[in-house]
């Protein structure tokens, strides 16, 4: 089986996954340009492992594209942070509503 092949942005991503000591699935990523390879600026932290192959090409892919639009995009904040203030704002709208008003405070 070869590498799952995904195109983001401009960039070429390849995911390999091979099978650890453990059994595990684990993804390597290697990402190009133009046909040229990119150089691995950017820390690798310790790969989850999978249970099957699908499962780890997926996150490789995943992966992959979060460091991209880190690195070369507009993603520089925190995934986190993004969904805490959207969960924050739906309360307040829900809130609102029960007190009366629609959305942007109209009756």
């Amino acid at each position: 089986m070869g590498p799952a092949l995904d195109a983001f942005r401009g960039f070429s991503i390849a995911v390999e996954v091979r099978q650890n000591e453990r059994g595990a699935w684990v993804a390597e990523i290697d990402f190009s340009k133009d046909g040229q390879p990119l150089v691995d600026v950017w820390p690798r932290t310790t790969q989850p492992e999978w249970l099957t192959v699908e499962e780890a090409t997926r996150d490789g892919i995943e992966w992959a594209r979060r460091v991209l639009m880190q690195q070369y995009g507009q993603a520089s904040h925190s995934w986190v942070a993004t969904r805490e203030r959207a969960s924050a704002w739906v309360q307040s709208e829900v809130d609102r509503r029960r007190d009366g008003t629609t959305f942007y405070g109209r009756s």
